[in-house]
């Protein structure tokens, strides 16, 4: 379907293509649709770090890390259970919000 991800949340496809199977019987459509994804993965990780020299056996290394750099949301599956009330919608969030860290390491 058309449109970003944020606009298909609701509808993530044509759901009205898709009909309950008979009781105790098989539908016709594969168990693996090739055509249904879900969005990619697109998270950056990065990470800094200095090292400094204090004295000749005294060192401190500052380090800097960052999960999900960007801040990119990665949605989760949609409902894929025909009928249900979430068919077609995605209701989950599959990574974390972006997290800093800092850290300081004094070796002597």
């Amino acid at each position: 379907m058309p449109g970003s991800a944020t606009s298909r949340l609701n509808e993530w496809f044509n759901t009205a293509c898709f009909t309950p199977a008979p009781l105790f019987g098989f539908g016709d459509e594969s168990r693996t649709d090739p055509n249904l994804r879900s969005a990619g993965i697109n998270n950056f990780d990065f990470a800094l770090t200095k090292p400094t020299a204090i004295t000749e056996r005294v060192k401190l290394q500052f380090d800097a890390e960052f999960f999900n750099l960007f801040n990119r949301v990665m949605f989760g599956e949609p409902g894929v259970q025909a009928g249900a009330p979430g068919f077609g919608a995605v209701t989950l969030q599959q990574n974390q919000p972006r997290l800093v860290q800092f850290a300081m390491r004094l070796t002597f």
